[in-house]
This record gives structure tokens, sequence and C-alpha cells, in this order.
């Protein structure tokens, strides 16, 4: 009989996983939170497949915004799907988007909406929504 993880735990998997891989930028961590098949999709059509594609992903987040920080506000678990929505905030160090740097670093601050399904107690499906027109804004006029 396979055992499912409880709204809770799947609940703590999501805030531990902001915690650890997301603030604290423990790329090693991912596999603790995430199925070696998973799939990530977002609003502005970028997608990873699997820990790699992800882990390679999240390394450019890192290089561009390397003080990312996320408040996670809300969280929403139902059997093995669960919504999220979070408060991203940093400064900008690399190019984006066409959008350079500058000096001082540009800082940002924006929401995103998370939805995710579970497999064998991990994530294994994520849909992002995010504030594109916001970041980009606060980007180009910071």
């Amino acid at each position: 009989m396979e055992m499912t993880a409880t709204t809770t735990e799947n609940e703590q998997l999501i805030r531990d996983y902001i915690h650890h891989v997301i603030n604290n930028k423990q790329l090693h961590r991912l596999g603790e939170f995430y199925t070696d098949d998973c799939k990530i999709r977002t609003t502005t059509g970028r997608q990873a497949h699997g820990l790699r594609e992800y882990t390679l992903a999240l390394q450019q987040v890192f290089t561009v915004f390397p003080d990312l920080y996320v408040t996670v506000n809300e969280v929403v678990v139902s059997g093995d799907n669960a919504s999220f929505r979070i408060t991203a905030q940093g400064t900008q160090h690399s190019e984006y988007e066409s959008i350079q740097p500058s000096q001082p670093a540009r800082p940002f601050c924006f929401e995103e909406a998370f939805f995710v399904r579970f497999k064998d107690e991990k994530i294994t499906t994520v849909w992002i929504l995010m504030d594109t027109h916001t970041l980009l804004q606060q980007l180009r006029t910071s």
C-alpha cells in the first residue's frame, strides 16, 4: 500500500524547499524536494524537465539575482496538489531579458503563484505564474 504525505507534510515540504534551496541557495538539496523527472513551466514560456535542467535554471536565476529572497505568503494543499503565493525580492546583478544591471544594483519586489503536484512525497510538476510585467518595469526604472 502506497503512503501519501499529509497536508501538513506537503506544506512543510514547500516551505523547506523555499528556505533551503531558494533563500539559502543550497542547490545540492533540490533532490530532497523534487522528483528526478520533475517538470517546471512558467508563464514566460520557460520550461525545465528533470532535476538537472531545473538545477541549471536556478543557477542562472541566482547569477542574475544572487540575493533573491522569497517570503511564502500563503499555502493551500489539497491531497497531492497545492498552490502557494510568494513575494520575491532582491537586486539585479547580471543581464536579464536584455536589461543590463545598473550600479548600484536594481532592486525588485513582485509576487508569484505556484501550482504544484506531488508524487512519492516530492514535487513532480510545477506551473509558475510570474508577475513579469512588474519585475521588468522595476528593473527598467530603478
